[in-house]
């Protein structure tokens, strides 16, 4: 394994070496592992080579430089299950590490709230934290017991220890502003970004045969706040919706039960290659979201990448994403309001209208490589002490 010492980069002419703490990227199928995955691919042309650690039970993410790994020591499946042994475990790799390197080093956490509450080395040590909601602070029911004790023990406790706060959306900087009121100033918004397709020309992409059925694609885990219970109702009380569902086994399983009151109407995938994903946003007429919060939501973004409304529900990052793009349903909306909503974007794609209000869209979003040169000028500034 490379040392540290062979990934230290250069910022203002001082090296300094970085570490990721990868919380979370056993899965290829988490907004963590898609967020690191897509800005490390960024970060793999320039100098600025993150060091991601990670469990040994985890299989290396598809980094383009998987040999800087780092394993945490002494990890286990408890662990992997609670941040706050995790993170004990992430700080004393690290420790471990720097011991053969003089260089000033930056710890970012990637997971909401893991960097540790203490510190490595106070003289030539930064932290960087990203955060991407408090959905277990503002919905505490819909999550379980066990997350929400961490969450609220660990957050603020990060939030005090870092230098930058990188928040994914403008949604999610307020809610933290609102909670926190004396991190404002460390806060930095920094959007998740939007890689388009090759060749994309924004018009005409996947385009279905005027069919009476609308077709709807919902990508999600299981957790109460997604509201799965709302994509059963809407499937029960008209036929003529049908449902591809990507989700885990738990929400598999909710749907397993119900599926002969469906009429074979849906489709359920577990694992799937992106290959297989994207031919799902090409054959579906309509994205549909409809959880309670989200502090931004890839899935909504990818599917305006392949000319597809979203209809989703209002009151969280979802609208920073679409746009105009798509129908914001309140909260407290009826089953029948989703589905007039699902039937009135459905032809959209095929209108004029849509795509240039698309395209538009698509081009004041960020590209990856964008938010991976905003993350390294923070990075940069505070090795230098210009921030």
């Amino acid at each position: 394994m490379a040392s540290v010492s062979d990934y230290s980069f250069t910022a203002s002419e001082n090296k300094y070496s970085l570490f990721w703490d990868a919380f979370g990227f056993c899965s290829p199928y988490s907004g963590i592992y898609q967020y690191a995955s897509n800005l490390a691919n960024e970060f793999a042309d320039t100098q600025t080579k993150p060091i991601p650690i990670l469990a040994k039970s985890e299989t290396p993410p598809a980094f383009p430089y998987v040999n800087t790994v780092c394993v945490a020591a002494e990890q286990n499946f408890i662990s992997q299950k609670f941040k706050i042994l995790w993170i004990k475990n992430s700080f004393e790799t690290v420790r471990n590490h720097l011991k053969n390197d003089e260089n000033p080093f930056i710890f970012h956490g990637l997971a909401n709230m893991n960097i540790p509450g203490s510190s490595i080395d106070e003289s030539r040590g930064s932290y960087v934290l990203t955060v991407h909601d408090l959905i277990p602070l503002l919905a505490p029911r819909q999550v379980s017991l066990p997350y929400f004790l961490q969450f609220s023990y660990l957050l603020p406790r990060a939030l005090k220890k870092a230098t930058k706060v990188i928040c994914v959306s403008s949604w999610t900087a307020r809610t933290i502003e609102e909670r926190y009121p004396w991190s404002r100033n460390k806060i930095e918004v920094v959007k998740n970004g939007v890689s388009l397709p090759k060749n994309y020309e924004g018009k005409g992409l996947g385009e279905r045969k005027n069919e009476k059925s609308c077709k709807i694609l919902f990508i999600s885990r299981w957790e109460p706040y997604k509201r799965f219970e709302i994509i059963d109702e809407i499937l029960k009380k008209t036929k003529n919706i049908h449902l591809d569902l990507v989700t885990d086994s738990v929400g598999a399983k909710f749907f397993q039960s119900k599926r002969s009151a469906y009429e074979n109407r849906i489709r359920i995938y577990v694992n799937l290659s992106k290959e297989e994903l994207l031919e799902l946003y090409i054959k579906n007429d309509v994205y549909v979201h409809p959880s309670l919060l989200e502090g931004f939501c890839l899935p909504a973004c990818d599917a305006l990448k392949y000319q597809r409304p979203v209809v989703y529900c209002q009151g969280s990052a979802v609208e920073e994403v679409v746009g105009p793009c798509g129908l914001g349903i309140s909260p407290q909306a009826s089953v029948d309001e989703w589905i007039n909503a699902i039937e009135a974007v459905k032809e959209w794609k095929r209108q004029d209208l849509f795509i240039n209000n698309l395209q538009k869209h698509l081009n004041l979003l960020p590209s990856w490589k964008d938010s991976s040169l905003k993350i390294k000028a923070i990075y940069d500034k505070i090795v230098d002490g210009s921030l």
